[in-house]
């Protein structure tokens, strides 16, 4: 996490499946060291948490707080839209699972490559002024897959959690 901690502009790193509570710990540990932006994409981000452990590293918890600014979006379109105001906000970015909105039947594959194709573009302009830390789950189905594609290749960073096989319920009968 170290490493995560000492990004500089120009610098886009991708998190593969990450765990909820190991994400929850670097924008913690991020927004000790500096004002912070989290864009929230799949309603992972838990502010008692991220307090909580804002706690176990400063006593000032207060004003740490007043620097961790936090936008939500609920489809890939508001997704767009949040990029789009991100240049406004100067400051180190952590997406919270980017490809969830993406990854939304009720919206077509093309149409969800080319919105993504826009969000990568100002992902990449706005890493030429900040640190930006994207956090991705696989699509659920095969023919999104390539939106993960298009993601690793803006990163310069990719850092790959295993994800445990589903396990088999037990047959009762």
């Amino acid at each position: 996490m170290n490493e995560l901690l000492a990004l500089s502009p120009g610098e886009v790193v991708l998190l593969q499946s990450p765990p909820q509570e190991f994400m929850l710990s670097l924008i913690a540990a991020l927004a000790v060291e500096r004002p912070l932006m989290v864009l929230d994409t799949n309603n992972q981000f838990d502010a008692y948490r991220v307090a909580r452990l804002i706690r176990r590293q400063t006593t000032d918890l207060d004003p740490v707080l007043d620097h961790v600014f936090v936008a939500r979006a609920f489809t890939c379109y508001q997704v767009v839209a949040l990029f789009e105001q991100a240049a406004s906000t100067p400051m180190p970015h952590v997406v919270l699972d980017l490809l969830a909105t993406f990854d939304d039947e009720s919206v077509s594959l093309e149409e969800s490559h080319r919105l993504l194709q826009h969000v990568l573009g100002r992902a990449h302009l706005l890493s030429q002024h900040v640190p930006v830390i994207i956090s991705v789950r696989p699509p659920r189905v095969d023919p999104r897959r390539g939106l993960l594609t298009a993601v690793a290749e803006l990163a310069g960073h990719c850092l790959i959690w295993d994800t445990p096989a589903a396990a088999v319920a037990p047959r009762l009968f």
